[in-house]
């Protein structure tokens, strides 16, 4: 057998799993393209844009425990966020996210080259989301100081949530828009 051949082959399988990866990507799109899109919206219709520094200010009561600060003292903003309730419009697209998320993650799961990267980031949207409606409905229900730096993530980074975070699961087409 020629010598040439052994590399030959080692490049048609190689471009073979990239063929099939791009292929795999191109539908699991057809569910994150959407999924983004909700919270995106979810984000602007809750946020309205505003500017929520500080954050949510809390202290430490334990090892992985803490607790909102009163609401006095937390800032105007923050105050006014939490004497809103989560309105249909939010919670249609939070369930949109969970319905997205499950049937993407089902798909997912037969092919593992993309499934820790995809779900990595549909779990950290879902969970910003979850925790932001959970604060607007009772902000006493966070009880983690995860679940509260979450809280001032959303709050605080959305810049950094569009440009980083999103962008690793959505199509080209979904980042040229």
């Amino acid at each position: 057998m020629p010598e040439w051949i052994a590399p030959l082959i080692i490049v048609a399988v190689v471009g073979l799993i990239f063929l099939a990866t791009e292929f795999r990507k191109k539908r699991v799109h057809k569910h994150t393209d959407p999924y983004c899109r909700a919270f995106i919206e979810l984000c602007d219709h809750i946020l309205q844009g505003r500017d929520y520094s500080p954050g949510v200010k809390y202290e430490n009561v334990g090892k992985d425990k803490a607790r909102m600060l009163p609401f006095e003292d937390q800032p105007e903003l923050i105050r006014e966020l939490f004497t809103t309730k989560p309105d249909e419009y939010s919670l249609e697209r939070f369930r949109k996210m969970h319905e997205l998320r499950t049937n993407a993650q089902e798909y997912l799961m037969a092919f593992s080259l993309i499934n820790k990267k995809y779900n990595g980031v549909l779990n950290r949207l879902y969970n910003l989301a979850e925790v932001l409606l959970i604060a607007m409905n009772d902000v006493n229900e966070l009880e983690t100081k995860d679940q509260l730096m979450d809280l001032n993530f959303v709050l605080l980074k959305q810049d950094k949530i569009r440009q980083e975070t999103i962008p690793a699961i959505l199509s080209r087409e979904a980042k040229v828009e």
